[in-house]
């Protein structure tokens, strides 16, 4: 019994010293409840509605030369004339500014896109930057970044490409910086920020499918802290060339959205309700559920022995993880280490 009021008695004391701190200025406070923050939360405001919020970073991939570029002239044009989405959205805003970070040295490129699509070119703003292009792992172009937001407040900053901004590679400490330092910058302006990425590299037989979160090239923070991730592929590139396909594959804040079509004409990009598919493709979970019976037919397997047959495959392990459960492939542990075990006959 002495033992149970020593404990009462202990809580109360962290009751009463709780309570002593309401007489400190909340923002003095090292810690904020969960009370506080929904209090404070900021509503999510979209740019495009349902896929590019504002205040975070969103990422569109794909493999190089498919038109991502061309995508970006069309979103520039939404956002500088209040031309509808590619999803056929009405843009209700007055028109806007975009900041265009050009890595590449691809201006020249954008300018004919920019004519074809009709955008006032004096709302489209490039960053200035030291001889050699603009670098994310300079600190100083990343101000020069800051106060060119600061002082044109965008609705929109696009980064083409993140690879292209890095001379030390995509796969570095200086990718996550760098994607550190647009999510700071997303937030403190309340700006959305589209980040161009290319595709990892892939064997040719698994080049056409779906592609997944883990075929962007680089780092897998990339993915993990974008909160919107568009993909931009051409699955029908023998039947039907020029066929583009716009995918949502992740959205934190709201549903994913249907795919969209795509065309490129006259450097313009045109948007179709109809997206282009492969006949006969299989996509990536028939891939898995087709390819897993194969890997178990002389038995069981370490589970990362399945994580580097994915790998191999050009399938993701989250994919082959939703197939085992669909094909009643079992889990055992084994002397410390996971196996994947095929069900019983």
């Amino acid at each position: 019994m002495r033992v149970i009021k020593l404990k009462r008695d202990s809580a109360k004391a962290k009751k009463l010293k709780l309570r002593k701190h309401a007489d400190i200025p909340a923002h003095q406070l090292p810690y904020i409840t969960a009370a506080d923050y929904r209090r404070q939360r900021i509503k999510i405001d979209w740019l495009w509605e349902d896929v590019i919020p504002k205040g975070y970073v969103t990422i569109l991939f794909g493999p190089p030369g498919v038109g991502k570029s061309a995508l970006l002239a069309g979103l520039c044009a939404s956002v500088t004339m209040r031309e509808s989405w590619p999803d056929g959205k009405a843009r209700h805003t007055k028109p806007g500014y975009v900041v265009w970070v050009e890595t590449e040295g691809n201006e020249a490129q954008n300018d004919l896109r920019f004519v074809g699509s009709g955008i006032p070119m004096e709302r489209v703003v490039y960053p200035r930057a030291e001889l050699g292009g603009f670098r994310l792992d300079a600190e100083r172009d990343i101000q020069t970044l800051r106060e060119t937001i600061a002082m044109t407040k965008p609705d929109l900053v696009i980064v083409d490409s993140l690879a292209g901004g890095l001379p030390s590679g995509d796969h570095t400490k200086a990718a996550k910086r760098a994607f550190r330092n647009l999510r700071a910058l997303a937030t403190q302006f309340r700006v959305a920020v589209l980040v161009v990425q290319h595709a990892r590299k892939m064997p040719a037989a698994t080049r056409r499918r779906d592609y997944e979160l883990d075929d962007i090239r680089g780092s897998s923070e990339l993915s993990f802290f974008a909160r919107s991730v568009l993909g931009l592929d051409e699955p029908d590139c023998q039947g039907d060339p020029g066929h583009l396909r716009i995918r949502h594959l992740k959205s934190n804040f709201s549903v994913k959205q249907p795919p969209i079509g795509m065309r490129v004409e006259d450097y313009r990009p045109v948007f179709t309700a109809e997206p282009p598919t492969l006949p006969g493709a299989p996509t990536a979970m028939s891939r898995a559920m087709e390819l897993l019976p194969e890997w178990l037919s002389d038995g069981s397997k370490p589970a990362t022995w399945i994580k580097q047959a994915c790998k191999t495959a050009g399938i993701s392990y989250d994919t082959c993880k939703k197939a085992k459960t669909l094909l009643n492939i079992q889990s055992e542990k084994r002397k410390g280490k996971w196996f994947w075990v095929p069900p019983t006959p």
